[in-house]
């Protein structure tokens, strides 16, 4: 007997929500460090709550930290404020960008 494929929708209950996103969030960063123990690997994960708020996991290694917070001329360290301002800012344009599609594709 096999498992039944899980349909993948959006949750309509915000706590239902939340509730996913939390042990879920757990679970990707379950493997997130396995796969940095087993493989030794660099690894960051960095997701968004569905209310924004950062969650960031890197492995052991502290220069790929190191490396990755700083600024493209390497001597700018990005705080969390920025890079949340960084990403809501990416949302916004993706969801235009997503917009003008469904209008092409309506059109």
């Amino acid at each position: 007997m096999g498992r039944i494929k899980v349909v993948l929708k959006r949750l309509e209950r915000r706590r239902s929500r939340q509730s996913t996103y939390c042990k879920r969030r757990n679970g990707l960063i379950k493997k997130a460090h396995e796969l940095s123990k087993l493989c030794e690997a660099d690894v960051a994960l960095l997701m968004f709550s569905p209310s924004g708020k950062p969650a960031l996991y890197h492995g052991d290694n502290r220069g790929f930290m190191t490396e990755l917070r700083k600024g493209p001329k390497g001597d700018k360290y990005y705080a969390t404020e920025e890079l949340t301002a960084q990403a809501h800012s990416l949302r916004t344009q993706l969801s235009e960008i997503q917009k003008k599609l469904r209008y092409i594709s309506v059109s």
